[in-house]
């Protein structure tokens, strides 16, 4: 068996192959840009943008980023088209599906549920509204998932 040097690069598609466990994904940050887009139009709700690639930029954060007010600074977007229990429900399940297609088998989410009640949800609705997503991910695909 040969030895991978230091400086070796093993492909996406290899890494992807491997079982995974990720025990720390923050379900805000996670949102496909795609789904926020559409949430938005279903919802009414403005964007700073509808193009893809400039909204990604703006709920996204790199090395540059230099506070934890600049890292959270995405969020608001992403919340503001999570009001809904029908929302909360597809977002935890497409977050979900993600981590399933790079290779994880057992993913815990996070996020706060107080963050969800701007539109009037209560806790418990949006509880069951991410235990929804939770199990329909569980039963469609090879992932177990905890909040």
């Amino acid at each position: 068996m040969s030895k991978l040097g230091d400086d070796a690069i093993l492909p996406v598609d290899l890494i992807r192959q491997f079982p995974k466990a990720d025990l720390h994904c923050h379900l805000d940050g996670s949102v496909r840009v795609s789904t926020i887009v559409d949430l938005a139009r279903q919802q009414n709700v403005e964007l700073p943008t509808k193009n893809l690639e400039e909204l990604q930029g703006l709920v996204s954060v790199d090395d540059s980023c230099e506070s934890l007010v600049d890292y959270l600074r995405g969020f608001e977007i992403t919340l503001s088209v999570m009001q809904k229990a029908y929302a909360i429900t597809r977002c935890v399940y497409e977050v979900c599906e993600d981590a399933s297609r790079d290779g994880v088998r057992y993913l815990e989410i996070r996020f706060s549920p107080i963050l969800h009640t701007k539109e009037g949800l209560s806790l418990s609705q949006i509880m069951e509204a991410a235990c929804d997503g939770l199990s329909l991910a569980e039963y469609h695909l090879s992932i177990r998932c905890r909040l």
